[in-house]
């Protein structure tokens, strides 16, 4: 049997909307998808600095508390080595 592949391509705007789209991210990431599928998540330059500014900031807070902080720096490390592409929409 021929195995597909598919990919689930999520565009996310995150002006005004910092816990939420941490909330977004960080649940997209625990997803265990089936091996055909793939996530694809496309920002704009802008909402990716926001992103990394609030993933710096949430970290920081969590350190502050004495909390661990690895499910962020999981997905800083994620948002942060992600290729760029430019896509039309």
């Amino acid at each position: 049997m021929e195995q597909i592949e598919a990919n689930i391509a999520v565009l996310l705007t995150v002006h005004d909307r910092k816990n939420k789209t941490l909330r977004c991210l960080e649940n997209l990431y625990k997803q265990v998808l089936p091996n055909y599928l793939r996530l694809d998540i496309y920002l704009t330059d802008d909402e990716q600095s926001r992103v990394i500014q609030s993933l710096i900031n949430l970290k920081n807070n969590l350190i502050a508390q004495g909390r661990y902080t690895d499910a962020v720096d999981d997905v800083l490390c994620k948002v942060l080595t992600a290729k760029k592409k430019k896509v039309k929409i």
